[in-house]
This record gives structure tokens, C-alpha cells and sequence, in this order.
């Protein structure tokens, strides 16, 4: 549990109150301990169950999309070439449509012709912090 500072609603800065704030979403803890140590905390028996039912939800979460890639590929083999799906009613219960057009900037191309130009441009940011299960 982090303990911060708060001040009251009161002018007087050394009036504060001290609270106890427990981050409840990763992005809570970003904005809270931004600084990352390079040290191992020990996991509780309740996070090694977290780890473990994450595991199981990612190997259930890859075979749910396999199986809607199944389905998607079998209505769309039925459909062939034809922009909606209809029951006997002619209720609409699917859509295939081409999306409209777009245009991207060729970055590949602009380097290899500009280098100088791209190289002007180029800006590093700062990387993030990246969530894996070992």
C-alpha cells in the first residue's frame, strides 16, 4: 500500500493529511511509481493464481479466435461474392463490404529517397512498460 500526502481543502500548506491509496489497474500504477527498479518482488499464493488463470484465459482466448476464423471463413465461402447475408425473411444478419479507400505515407520510400530529410524528422520516444507471462 503507497502512503501520499494530501493536502485539505485548507490554505495552510502544512495541514495535510495522510492517506493510503492501493492502485487498482496497471495504469494506476504507471502514473504512481512511473520509475521502474530492477529488483524481483515475491509473488503471494493469490498471484501465482492470477498468473495461472491468465494462462489458462490466453490459451482459451487463442482457441475462441481460431474457432470464430473457422466460422468467419465458412460465411464468407458461402456468401462468394455477394455483399449481404439474408435469412428466409430477408432480415439482414450479415455485411461484407469493402472498406473505402485510404492513403498512407510511404515511409520506406521517402528514407530511401531522403535520407537527410528523414533523418531531420526522426524524434525518440520514450519507451513503455511491457506486461509479459513468463
Amino acid at each position: 500500500m503507497s502512503e501520499f500526502y494530501i493536502p485539505e481543502d485548507s490554505e495552510n500548506a502544512d495541514d495535510r493529511q495522510l492517506l493510503q491509496f492501493q492502485p487498482e489497474t496497471m495504469q494506476d500504477v504507471i502514473e504512481l511509481y512511473g520509475d521502474i527498479k530492477n529488483e524481483p518482488v515475491v509473488a503471494t499464493k493469490d498471484i501465482i493464481k492470477a498468473i495461472e488463470t491468465l494462462k489458462t484465459l490466453r490459451g482459451t482466448m487463442a482457441y475462441l479466435e481460431e474457432q470464430e476464423k473457422r466460422l468467419k471463413d465458412k460465411i464468407a465461402c458461402h456468401m462468394l461474392d455477394k455483399a449481404q447475408l439474408i435469412t428466409d425473411d430477408g432480415e439482414v444478419i450479415a455485411t461484407w463490404a469493402m472498406s473505402s479507400s485510404s492513403k498512407r505515407f510511404n515511409e520506406k520510400a521517402f528514407r530511401a529517397e531522403h535520407g537527410e530529410l528523414y533523418q531531420k524528422y526522426i524524434e525518440e520516444r520514450e519507451g513503455n512498460r511491457r506486461f509479459l507471462i513468463k
